[in-house]
């Protein structure tokens, strides 16, 4: 198997520039390349490891099989960007608005693994089978997302927001300070875990003792 070729900047950082349209089986290694714009460009088969794209723009870009490792990505602009079988680990994705991602009639193919994904929104996206593993997912927003399938296992939802959320056999077991409302949100085979699950029981008019 061939190596990937390496693109490193962590020698000058003012030389980073993506000139090309399409790159194909590269290590992006230590980029920094904060507050600038990539525009219709490819990415395939692409590592993107300990960069920093935060506050900058994704201008109809394609990631393909594509990983981000220890990177920052916070606050990006993902405005008509494709992305396919895509992993986050370990990164940074705070503040970023997913529903500026191209729409798609299929679901969109990535996942979340120890990220933080804090003040994020998914509003209204087609998500089945994501993962949110081991991640950060404070004051998010999946108003009217379809997460059916989808995994959240050991992720922090704290003042996430679901509502008109498709949760149909998605896994919320080990995930924490989850606040969904049972009537609002659809629940059928939805996997939880004690002692979280009983947040539920906070929206119906009982009492407990």
């Amino acid at each position: 198997m061939n190596q990937p070729e390496l693109f490193s900047s962590e020698q000058d950082n003012s030389l980073v520039e993506f000139n090309e349209s399409f790159y194909r089986d590269i290590e992006f290694k230590n980029v920094k390349y904060r507050e600038k714009m990539i525009k219709d460009t490819e990415f395939y088969n692409c590592t993107f490891l300990l960069c920093d794209f935060s506050k900058s723009k994704f201008f109809n870009c394609e990631f393909e099989k594509c990983s981000f490792i220890s990177s920052d990505l916070s606050l990006i602009k993902p405005d008509g960007s494709k992305f396919v079988d895509v992993s986050f680990n370990k990164s940074k994705l705070i503040g970023v608005n997913w529903t500026l991602i191209k729409a798609l009639s299929a679901p969109s193919k990535f996942n979340f693994y120890e990220c933080k994904i804090d003040n994020s929104s998914f509003q209204g996206l087609n998500l089945q089978g994501i993962k949110f593993i081991d991640c950060s997912a404070h004051d998010v927003d999946f108003y009217e997302t379809d997460l059916s399938k989808s995994d959240f296992k050991s992720t922090d939802l704290l003042k996430s927001r679901f509502v008109n959320t498709n949760l149909y056999s998605a896994d919320l077991s080990k995930a924490i300070n989850y606040s969904i409302d049972p009537s609002l949100n659809k629940l059928k085979k939805t996997i939880f875990s004690y002692p979280e699950v009983t947040n539920l029981l906070n929206y119906l008019d009982i009492v407990i003792k």
